[in-house]
């Protein structure tokens, strides 16, 4: 999570880590290990060497996560999932997007009829094909159908 999240912030690990920092001192984020600290103590450099540490976080309550969702203006919201999506696929190796499917293709299939380009269309179909398959192999029916629709 906290290397996607300095993707979509589109800023260094260090500098998402001090944000994520300000976020729990006002209690609206809660770490789920200390490896939350492990961004803190080194220097960037070091980060880029540190491989495979998983940092997790999760909102205080639902009621903050939907709070924050709210501040984005509606007119914006499928512009901003689009585009984080996009910040993912770009930013991350084939493995990684297969390993979180799910969370890709669910941030570009907000932004579906945003896009004009037939290239950017066809791998987006491509990936909720991908995402199809992978629901269908969890026995999770209806979201392999949603899936695969958005892709048709």
């Amino acid at each position: 999570m906290f290397d996607s999240l300095s993707i979509v912030n589109e800023e260094s690990n260090l500098a998402t880590a001090a944000h994520l920092w300000e976020a729990m001192q006002a209690g609206l984020i809660l770490p789920l290990s200390e490896n939350y600290k492990i961004p803190l103590l080194f220097a960037q450099e070091e980060l880029a060497s540190i491989r495979d540490i998983k940092v997790d976080y999760k909102f205080l309550h639902d009621r903050v996560q939907q709070a924050a969702y709210s501040l984005i203006p509606e007119s914006e919201k499928k512009a901003t999932h689009l585009k984080i999506g996009q910040l993912l696929l770009n930013n991350t190796t084939e493995q990684e997007r297969k390993d979180n499917i799910f969370a890709l293709v669910n941030q570009l299939n907000f932004g579906t009829d945003l896009l004009t380009n037939q290239s950017e269309k066809d791998e987006l179909a491509e990936l909720n094909l991908i995402a199809g398959q992978k629901a269908k192999a969890a026995t999770a029916y209806e979201a392999a159908v949603n899936y695969l629709n958005v892709g048709i």
